[in-house]
């Protein structure tokens, strides 16, 4: 209903903002002002839609599968949407098949690189690594991007908080990551040091995996 209404009210201030209104200074006024409504509403709109996502009540779909497999689709596709000076390498060990949903553990990966991604200015690498560590297997995303400061670090996972320009992300893509990896009985965590670049790492228990 919430998202009903909100593409009603984009439609309404659309048919406004085409409307003639009084004189050249008054409608080139107006026109910005809804110009800037409709930003707005756009972004509100994204936020909105990742909510969703994020609060969305539906079972896990689980099967047994192999995390590296998840790992090599996705860097396989994402590697032909990054810019050319920005490569992404693997380095991936025998792990054991997990009962994972296989859609939310891609979706996990795709946050991890896009936000390495936006890490790196100037050019670098991702590397994606993988680990069979006791109990749990580990996922690590490490970039040498612009690295993230100590006293932001604990608060990166709370949900809209985002280190990128206003406007640009809704800040949600971490916080949903982190909800996945909990949802799976596991953990991702974050190192990083500013200025040379951070390493997300994702934990996934082996036996006993936990499903809210």
């Amino acid at each position: 209903m919430k998202k009903n209404l909100l593409l009603n009210t984009q439609a309404h201030t659309e048919t406004l903002a085409i409307t003639e209104i009084g004189n050249n200074a008054e409608h080139e006024a107006m026109q910005i002002m809804f110009n800037n409504i409709e930003i707005g509403l756009e972004r509100v709109s994204h936020i909105v839609h990742n909510m969703t996502i994020a609060n969305e009540p539906n079972v896990p779909i689980l099967q047994s599968f192999d995390v590296n497999a998840c790992v090599k689709a996705i860097a396989q596709k994402l590697s032909k949407q990054l810019p050319n000076n920005i490569t992404i390498s693997l380095e991936l060990t025998k792990l054991p098949h997990l009962f994972i949903d296989v859609y939310k553990i891609s979706q996990l990966l795709k946050n991890l690189i896009n936000n390495a991604n936006e890490a790196i200015k100037t050019g670098g690498e991702i590397c994606i690594s993988t680990l069979h560590n006791g109990s749990f297997i580990e996922v690590s995303v490490s970039d040498n991007g612009s690295g993230i400061e100590l006293h932001l670090q604990d608060i990166i996972f709370d949900p809209c908080y985002s280190t990128k320009k206003e406007g640009a992300e809704t800040g949600l893509g971490l916080a949903i990551s982190k909800d996945i990896a909990l949802e799976h009985g596991g953990e991702l965590e974050v190192s990083s040091i500013y200025g040379e670049g951070s390493v997300f790492t994702l934990q996934l228990p082996v036996d006993d995996i936990i499903i809210h």
